[in-house]
């Protein structure tokens, strides 16, 4: 009896599996074929101009292909290409890639729905807080239509897309530790990149910065960006180095956490190594403990300095609020605080406060520049969305304490954790509220959050006492900045 029930429902299933094959067929065949067409007549086409015209077409039509079959190598492609830069490198920047490759994905996740049917999306407080970031950041054009619908088309309406659909397609632990090695090999690049600029080999249009400080290309371009995404790199090389267990796994991580550590140094960002500090220490004690995890911490740090180029170890004993670099990052503060004064609700605009600065600068903080532009709804929304991400990574840290089985999910929640305390460090010296780099990192922490409450593990809410929390956040933050200027201005 129980045979023949089981064969029945397996002989049942197999029926729904052959209809749901043939209508995806189906649906998906009304795209592939015609775009085949097209296809082999432009090939065709380019053949008889360019044979490098004709790699470039073929290429671009096995990118978007895959993109179409599986949306989340699209989410992947567009890492790498943020990184590494594709157009820069064959020198043909009147492509807009990025903008295609977001399009391209956002069409093949909605054509994933319709053909396979499901309409599951991961519900995090994050969602709602940065769509509504992006709608201060509109009104905070006071209705100049012209900006208002630039920054609805613009770049960081493309970053909450890529943001939603990296939510929405990093479905399982696998894919989950699939983009962080994509990004671990991203920053990789970045570091050999640099490396080679500071051997005299360019590739790409890049060059070496004041003082031969080592960058990169794309948003990387500026030495403590490169510095920024080596610190947040680092955490996750010291967890697959603690959790994998093949041997040249472990070899080629530390090859890598080498090769980026060279390159942070020859960064010379200050503000780097600061958010290095950090990181080290908080990686090390949690190994060691707190008094172990500091010794060995400052000896790692004094280790760096000693092999570090001299520009580098200059600029790190320089690192005071008195000196020249400090004295005029707390007059940019200042100048921000009276831009927040003189306008707290909305701030002076996005991207304004420079035209406002005596000196034509950015604050050189993330949270002080998104205050003064954005006013106090902007800098509410922006922590908030930290915070919650902070807090669906501690909560996933004590689940992990509390489950008798241990899970990749569960160590990675603690590294990006780390990660995001180093770019929040960094980010205190840093203007990059409206790069990708925060919302990868937010992406990361909702895809944990959306593994684990699938089995009602983790849930979330915007909730009276979490807002009464992130509203405190903000009071803190702004006597912090308040009293930074009274004692050191």
């Amino acid at each position: 009896m129980y045979l023949t029930n089981s064969i029945t429902s397996f002989s049942e299933k197999s029926k729904k599996s052959l209809r749901f094959f043939a209508l995806s067929n189906m649906s998906l065949s009304w795209i592939i074929i015609p775009s085949l067409i097209i296809a082999s007549s432009v090939l065709a086409i380019g053949l008889l101009f360019s044979a490098k015209l004709t790699f470039m077409i073929l290429a671009f039509i096995l990118v978007f292909l895959a993109i179409f079959i599986e949306p989340f190598v699209g989410v992947l492609l567009y890492i790498i290409s943020l990184y590494v830069r594709p157009m820069e490198l064959m020198d043909i920047t009147y492509i807009p890639l990025m903008k295609i490759l977001a399009l391209s994905i956002l069409a093949s996740w909605f054509l994933y729905i319709l053909v396979r049917r499901k309409r599951e999306f991961v519900n995090a407080p994050q969602n709602i807080l940065i769509i509504a970031f992006l709608g201060v950041i509109i009104l905070s054009k006071r209705m100049y239509i012209q900006g208002m619908f630039n920054e609805l088309t613009g770049d960081f309406a493309r970053i909450v897309v890529i943001y939603f659909l990296m939510i929405n397609l990093i479905t399982n632990e696998k894919r989950l530790e699939i983009t962080i090695w994509i990004l671990l090999i991203s920053t990789l690049w970045l570091s050999i990149h640099g490396i080679l600029l500071s051997m005299g080999i360019a590739i790409g249009p890049v060059e070496l910065s004041k003082y031969d400080r080592i960058t990169s290309s794309g948003i990387f371009s500026d030495p403590n960006d490169l510095a920024q995404a080596i610190v947040v790199a680092i955490p996750l090389v010291f967890n697959f180095f603690f959790n994998k267990r093949s041997i040249l796994i472990k070899i080629f991580l530390v090859v890598i956490g080498a090769i980026m550590l060279y390159a942070f140094l020859l960064t010379g960002s200050r503000g780097g190594f600061i958010g290095l500090s950090v990181v080290t220490f908080l990686l090390l004690r949690k190994k060691v403990g707190t008094i172990i995890g500091s010794a060995v911490c400052i000896a790692a740090l004094v280790g760096l300095l000693l092999v570090a180029p001299s520009n580098t170890v200059e600029r790190v004993k320089t690192t005071s609020p008195y000196e020249d670099t400090g004295a005029s990052r707390l007059a940019l503060w200042y100048e921000a605080w009276q831009m927040f004064l003189s306008n707290p609700i909305l701030g002076v605009g996005k991207d304004n406060s420079i035209e406002y600065s005596a000196s034509y600068h950015v604050p050189h903080n993330s949270f002080i520049h998104v205050a003064a532009e954005l006013g106090i709804p902007g800098i509410i929304l922006w922590i908030g969305i930290f915070y919650f991400s902070f807090m669906t990574l501690i909560k996933a840290r004590k689940l992990h304490k509390d489950e008798t089985k241990s899970s990749q999910v569960y160590s990675l929640s603690d590294s990006l954790m780390v990660s995001m305390i180093g770019f929040t460090s960094t980010a205190l010296f840093l203007s990059r509220q409206y790069s990708y780099l925060p919302y990868i990192l937010m992406a990361l922490s909702v895809g944990v959050y959306g593994i684990l409450s699938k089995t009602e593990k983790l849930k979330l809410t915007i909730s009276s006492k979490e807002i009464l929390h992130i509203l405190i956040l903000t009071f803190v933050f702004f006597v912090w900045w308040f009293g930074v200027l009274k004692v050191f201005l």
